[in-house]
């Protein structure tokens, strides 16, 4: 009996996922969203034209990785974060936000 006991417990946290990884998956596009228009908007002005695009890339690439986007794409979010994060007059827009959050909403099961 104490076997089938130990046998559901582990059936139940493999087939389960943990909270911070429920947490993650719910919460983490968006979050990247929310991080990359924070940097945005540190970025205003026109410091943003010259240190924007470093940091943009830096923050785009690190999200990449956390979000295990593939080297493809770690390449189109570094780009788009750079660019985001130099266009002047976008950092009182939350389109880095908006787009995660749609994207966390269409997304396929």
């Amino acid at each position: 009996m104490d076997i089938k006991k130990q046998q559901e417990k582990i059936d139940q946290e493999v087939t389960r996922p943990s909270l911070g990884d429920r947490i993650f998956a719910a919460f983490g596009p968006l979050t990247a969203g929310i991080l990359i228009d924070a940097l945005d908007v540190l970025t205003f002005g026109p410091i943003g034209m010259y240190v924007g695009p470093l940091f943009g890339a830096l923050l785009g690439w690190w999200l990449a990785c956390k979000l295990n986007f593939g080297v493809m794409g770690q390449c189109v979010l570094l780009a788009v974060t750079a660019i985001y994060c130099a266009l002047p007059g976008s950092e009182l827009m939350p389109l880095a936000t908006a787009v995660m959050a749609l994207a966390r909403f269409f997304k396929p099961s």
